[in-house]
This record gives structure tokens, sequence and C-alpha cells, in this order.
């Protein structure tokens, strides 16, 4: 079953090539993990990961994790967003023949952590990349991804460590901090230097309060049960900026316009996605 990536998230930059990325044999293993239960795989589709959330709890083979580090996946409808400790990753996957790849070049934020979570970043990006990890399900109901001699094995939950609490996305006054204009480069970018910080909250009574970069205002804000907003039509202020103010705010008014995708990556940010342009917020 194949997923595309309708307009989950978010952002940026996927980079460093790969330290411990996997090799692009496509002769699906055979063998059965040992990890924590020894028991064959079942089969495992997108319709049944979307809308859960995994996160590791045992790695066998020739790579460990980083001490105190954990392995966080979440599915959507149309993305994949994960984490591996330092930066959070998204783009479209898919399932073919038992293995679970990336459907569109990941994206990335670009924060600067140790290189060792640096390198586990590379590494968690390439383990999806080309053919895949052959992707099933063991007899304790625990996901397991293989590849290379790696297994993998990941409970339903959230990491036990990281920034990966989720504020109420109504209420929370959101902050941006990274644009993904659809490039085909699959980059992102931050909001330019000296351009006042866009922000984005939705309040109890369906509004969507924006300030987009230079103006600010608001208008229609619901927000579904569906993973999915309806914003606008928005009335803000007419001031004049500079160009660079004026072309974050038309890049931030054409994506909070209509029906957008609603989501959350593995470090609690708000992924707001249309048309495969996204937007992240932080909350605060």
């Amino acid at each position: 079953m194949t997923r595309t990536l309708i307009a989950l998230v978010a952002a940026a930059l996927l980079a460093l090539a790969a330290a411990g990325c996997g090799s692009d044999d496509d002769t699906p293993r055979t063998t059965s993990p040992t990890g924590t239960s020894g028991s064959e795989r079942s089969e495992v589709s997108a319709a049944d990961l979307a809308g859960k959330k995994f996160v590791s709890t045992d790695i066998a083979g020739p790579r460990t994790l980083v001490d105190g580090s954990q392995v966080a996946l979440q599915f959507d409808d149309d993305s994949l967003a994960a984490n591996a400790g330092c930066n959070n990753m998204l783009g479209g996957y898919e399932i073919v023949d038992a293995r679970l790849r990336w459907a569109t070049d990941p994206i990335s934020t670009a924060i600067g952590c140790r290189p060792d979570l640096m390198r586990q970043d590379d590494w968690l990006a390439g383990f999806f990349r080309g053919v895949g990890a052959e992707i099933g399900v063991d007899d304790d109901g625990q996901l397991v991804l293989a590849r290379d001699g790696v297994e993998l094995w990941l409970r339903e939950g959230t990491a036990s460590s990281g920034p990966a609490r989720q504020a109420p996305i109504v209420g929370t006054r959101w902050t941006l901090v990274t644009i993904a204009d659809g490039g085909a480069d699959g980059t992102a970018s931050s909001v330019p230097a000296g351009v006042t910080t866009p922000t984005l909250r939705f309040t109890d009574d369906d509004r969507a309060e924006v300030f987009a970069g230079c103006n600010g205002g608001g208008g229609r804000g619901v927000v579904g049960d569906d993973g999915f907003a309806e914003i606008g039509p928005l009335a803000l202020t007419r001031k004049a900026c500079d160009e660079a103010a004026m072309a974050t705010e038309r890049t931030v008014t054409s994506i909070l316009d209509g029906r957008v995708a609603l989501g959350f990556d593995g470090g609690g940010n708000l992924v707001v996605s249309k048309a495969g342009r996204q937007l992240i917020f932080r909350a605060g």
C-alpha cells in the first residue's frame, strides 16, 4: 500500500550523507528478528500505521543507539515523521513488498546537536532510503524494522525522553521556525534575518490569529478532529515592509488559506501543510 505526501509537515533540510546509511541491495532478508521476541513477523500496511506513534525498545546487529536516545516514528495518512535524538525529519512514505521506504526525499529541521546524534540522524534517514527497511509486527505486537543486519523494535507510544511533548493546538501561541515551500531540492529555510517572526494561534471561538511577518490580523480558524483545519479568509493590516518580510508574508498567508493538514513532528512542533508546502511552528 502506497501513501504519498499530501501535506504534512515541515520543513527543512536533511542532510549529511550517511554514515551508517543502508545499502541499495534489494534482496529481501528472510531471517526473523531475534531481539526481544525471536518470533516471526506478520505483515503490516500503511493503513494499519496511520495515526500511530512508535518509540524504539531494542536494537540488534552492527549498530547501537547513542546512550539515552531513542528512535521515534509518527505515521500520518500520507507522511512519516522520524526522530533519532536530534532533528525531526518528515517525508512521504510507502510500504511496498513489506518494506517501508521514503516516497519523497525527507525534509528535516536543522538543529545543531552532538556529532554522534547527528550521525544517528543520518543513519535513520538512510534506513528508509532506496529499497527501505523490512517491516512487520512480532508476536508481542511490536513493530520490527530490519535492514543490512540491523533490526529495530518499536512499541506503540511516545519517547520517554526528548522534546516530544505536544502542546494543545487550540489556545497555544505557535511561533514559526521553518518554512518548506515545496522546492524540488527538499530543503527549507528559517525565517529570514531581520524579519519579525510569524505566529499563529487558534482560539476556542473558531478563529485564527495570525502575524504573517509584516501584517497581523485574523479570520476563521476551525480545527477539526480529523487532522485538518479550515483557515480564512484572513483580514490583515496593510502595512508595507521590506521585501524579505513581504515575501515571508506571502508564503505564510498562501499556506494558511483554506483547508490545511495539521500534525506534530517528533519534537512536538506543529506542522501545517498544504499542497506539499509546510510551515513548522514551535509552541511559545
